[in-house]
């Protein structure tokens, strides 16, 4: 059994403060980000579209600070088939389709990540 999963990662660098990214973004996408923890770091977190959306800052290419905002599956349901059956998960990714929707809303400068930025992001 095959089940459909939604996934985005999308970057954008800033100076600008976490919490004011975070009400901006939250505006943007027509929810609310709280202060949590994602992988042990601070981060701001919302949930939608049975996705867990968090916020959080990293040190980018040139040393810069970019904001990165993900997801990750939240409803974890989506794993269980039927009668014990086997869920195969297909991840689509609509990471250009929210840049673009951050980018009407907010201005540009949200991209999905590329090999090199996310390299950077986990300190390769």
């Amino acid at each position: 059994m095959d089940r459909t999963v939604l996934h985005f990662c999308v970057y954008r660098y800033s100076k600008a403060p976490a919490g004011r990214v975070a009400a901006r973004v939250g505006d943007a996408l027509g929810c609310a980000f709280e202060e949590g923890r994602v992988f042990k770091s601070d981060a701001y977190i919302a949930h939608f579209l049975g996705l867990n959306v968090h916020l959080s800052d990293t040190v980018g290419l040139g040393g810069r600070k970019v904001f990165v905002l993900a997801s990750m599956l939240e409803e974890h349901r989506f794993m269980n088939g039927p009668d014990g059956e086997a869920v195969e998960l297909k991840v689509q990714d609509i990471s250009a389709a929210i840049s673009d929707l951050l980018n009407v809303r907010l201005g540009g400068g949200w991209h999905p990540p590329t090999d090199e930025e996310g390299l950077a992001a986990r300190g390769g």
